[in-house]
């Protein structure tokens, strides 16, 4: 066997152990004998498809099939209703020059393929077709799969795997492979996956499903062996690449992992830190081999809730980096050395001279950890995320003496007793509190770089149409924008939105130049919405309250608090300092919860007033609907 054909029958092994991981986690926590998703919504419907397309095959009407399919999915509970399913069937009854070719194309694509080269085949001229019409970033040629898979499935589920959002997602955490050119590739990956790794495809599906809407943190042996490949490598005669697929693995989950804990172990240590993966290379060329998550403090160098993986098994503790300066690691364990964690000890990184050796074959010149070890064989038996709990907590004082921070202030003793009556009163953290948080996740995924030029312009506006992580009020002019503008100025106002949320410039900066440059500023995008953009990309600096001035404006509440507030002729200065200043006065109150900062903000400037509920529609949407009504009285009285 040749080393590429040996390293793939290793790779296929490490993706089975760890979806047989998974599988053996949804078995402890979800009922067997539970009926699915597909089987308590879907299945009763599977037959009404049938119809739509021998009506379209006969009548060849492009518009009566996107008609009919669009109420149809929209009767019960389909999962094809939105963005990735019947917006792209809308589209290209919509947008297809030549309706049909169109035709021609539907009727082959949504047909059941003879074998899997047939439906690599399909799904490369849906893909094809949709790349053909496609006007600025609509309608995405990723959407292929999925509407193609989601109506062979429905007459045979067990044969044909559905390339739902979660199933995608789910199978690139696996194998850590993202970046498909070719979409009849990644259906093929992920039929491969859900048919011959795991075996059951229903099941492959609710495996998925569960694991999309959980968040389950898991840690296996597999990693361990995953680290152990590149451990062995020789670098004067092995090939970097054969290595890649298994470092992007790593990386995967290791981000799975950070995001996951992010809020829980901020809230342990009892400040706000930001979870970090590690890169993809150690070097220019070769591919890393080792595995680590941070739980990083902002503005420090390196200074984590860290967990570190190797061959031969994991380190639960602290980074003790809060710089990069020479002898840094003379002054962490002389520190470490003054304020001793019982059950924790120094272990070294691969380059230190320092600690216990336990592997590690990373790390930078010097590196330590000051961690609890547990071996492999314990991997069965650890549950990770109550581990790297009690580490956060128990090492929190530490992280605290290490970043140099000394208890000086007194406490504030009307403020904490606030807190406790906002506590009481709101019997926070609420159910709504929850979903707001889970909806920041969702509107996060929807402002992620690669998916922001392919959103649904409708799923744009519900960030600051609702009041789902914080409400902005009415939006009526940037909602005219989005709705009234041409290609050209769409792309235009997208660019705006990624440079807001992903630029390299400093904040600040990024909200001055939206708010005064021609090129980015947007007619009606304003303050408010700028900073939700930025508090659902970047939790953990930026709070939920938006505006700077008026009655709800972060202006009010420092002096609420009797901060100093800003003294800048700069928007974008006054409202970062303004956050951060109030941020930091509360994270000892609300750890790694922003949210939680900005509605105990409210509350405190407005605990007499009766809370407005936020409407969860479009205006846009509602206007059309009165629309709709006016013309159908106007049309009643004419009669």
């Amino acid at each position: 066997m040749t080393d590429r054909e040996d390293f793939e029958v290793r790779e296929r092994d490490f993706r089975l152990r760890w979806h047989q991981a998974h599988v053996a986690r949804f078995n402890t926590e979800v009922r067997g004998d539970e009926e699915s998703w597909r089987d308590r919504r879907i299945a009763p419907h599977a037959t009404e498809a049938q119809p739509f397309l021998e009506s379209l095959r006969r009548s060849r009407d492009l518009s009566a099939f996107q008609a009919g399919t669009d109420r149809w999915v929209r009767s019960f509970d389909s999962g094809f209703a939105g963005a990735a399913g019947q917006m792209t069937v809308n589209q290209i009854n919509k947008m297809s020059p030549d309706p049909d070719e169109a035709v021609t194309v539907l009727l082959n694509v949504l047909s059941i393929p003879a074998d899997l080269n047939d439906a690599m085949r399909k799904i490369r001229l849906l893909a094809d077709h949709l790349q053909t019409i496609r006007v600025g970033s609509h309608p995405s040629s990723k959407r292929a799969p999925f509407v193609a898979s989601y109506y062979w499935g429905l007459e045979g589920p067990k044969r044909w795997p559905v390339a739902w959002p979660k199933s995608t997602e789910y199978v690139e955490y696996c194998t850590g492979i993202s970046d498909y050119e070719d979409q009849g590739d990644r259906y093929a990956d992920l039929y491969q996956f859900a048919m011959n790794l795991d075996g059951d495809p229903l099941r492959f599906e609710q495996v998925a499903g569960w694991w999309a809407d959980e968040r389950p943190v898991i840690i296996d042996e597999v990693l361990c062996d995953r680290a152990a490949l590149r451990e062995g490598a020789k670098k004067e005669s092995d090939d970097p690449a054969l290595y890649l697929v298994n470092a992007r693995a790593l990386v995967g989950v290791a981000q799975h992992i950070g995001s996951s804990l992010e809020s829980v172990v901020s809230e342990a240590t009892g400040r706000t830190l930001k979870a970090r993966k590690p890169a993809l290379k150690w070097d220019e060329t070769w591919p890393r081999g080792d595995f680590w998550v941070d739980w990083r403090v902002p503005g420090a160098y390196g200074l984590a809730v860290r967990i570190w993986l190797n061959g031969r098994g994991v380190a639960i503790g602290l980074r003790p980096y809060p710089d990069a300066e020479s002898q840094a690691t003379d002054r962490a364990l002389a520190t470490i050395d003054s304020l001793p964690v019982p059950g924790y000890e120094v272990l070294a990184g691969g380059a230190s001279r320092n600690g216990q050796d336990v592997g590690f074959y990373g790390g930078g010149t010097g590196e330590v950890i000051y961690a609890r070890w547990f071996d492999r064989t314990k991997f069965a038996s650890l549950h990770l995320p109550t581990e790297i709990l009690k580490a956060a907590n128990e090492l929190a004082p530490l992280m605290a003496k290490l970043n140099g921070e000394v208890e000086t202030a007194e406490i504030d003793h009307e403020l904490t007793d606030k807190v406790a009556e906002f506590v009481s009163s709101t019997g926070y953290p609420t159910p709504g509190h929850e979903q707001d948080k889970a909806d920041r996740r969702d509107f996060a995924k929807l402002l992620d770089p690669d998916e922001l030029a392919i959103a649904d312009p409708t799923d744009i506006r519900r960030i600051w149409n609702s009041g789902r992580y914080g409400s902005t009020g009415p939006m009526s002019t940037l909602n005219t924008s989005i709705r009234d503008a041409d290609d050209a100025e769409h792309r235009r106002i997208i660019e705006t939105f990624s440079y807001i949320c992903w630029g390299d410039e400093p904040p600040a900066k990024r909200i001055d130049r939206v708010l005064e440059d021609s090129v980015l500023r947007v007619r009606g995008l304003g303050e408010s919405v700028i900073m939700k953009l930025l508090a659902i990309t970047h939790p953990e600096q930026f709070i939920t309250v938006y505006p700077y001035g008026g009655p709800k404006g972060k202006l009010k509440m420092l002096k609420l608090l009797d901060l100093p507030t800003p003294n800048s002729d700069s928007r974008g200065q006054s409202q970062v300092e303004s956050n951060d200043s109030l941020r930091s006065y509360l994270d000892r109150y609300f750890p790694g919860d922003p949210l939680a900062a900005g509605v105990f903000l409210y509350w405190l400037a407005e605990r007499d007033v009766e809370p407005v509920t936020e409407p969860d529609v479009d205006p846009l949407d509602e206007l059309a609907d009165e629309l709709l009504v006016s013309c159908a009285v106007n049309s009643c009285k004419k009669l």
